[in-house]
């Protein structure tokens, strides 16, 4: 009975941990037809720039260099984008 009991809590564990997972905002793809917007950080880094100028941005302990670049929504508005392929970021 104690090989049952501890199945049932590995297994409730485990679905607790994916419902946690899944229920973070910000992850996994965006809805169908929507663009992910990026993180507030990436705006504030091009705030009284110009297009193209180099920016970095640091956000969820990363570290990223780019080039203002108009944003996608709305091209008034600059969004500092990777300068590469994305490449996970600097710790």
């Amino acid at each position: 009975m104690k090989h049952n009991s501890a199945l049932t809590v590995v297994v409730v564990v485990f679905a607790i941990g994916s419902v946690v997972a899944m229920a973070r905002p910000g992850r996994g793809p965006p809805p169908d037809g929507q663009r992910r917007k990026p993180p507030q950080a990436a705006y504030d880094a091009c705030a009284g720039r110009d297009v193209d100028d180099v920016c970095t941005v640091s956000h969820d302990d990363r570290t990223m260099s780019g080039t203002c670049r108009a944003d996608h929504d709305d091209d008034s508005v600059l969004v500092c984008a990777p300068s590469g392929p994305p490449a996970g970021g600097q710790r």
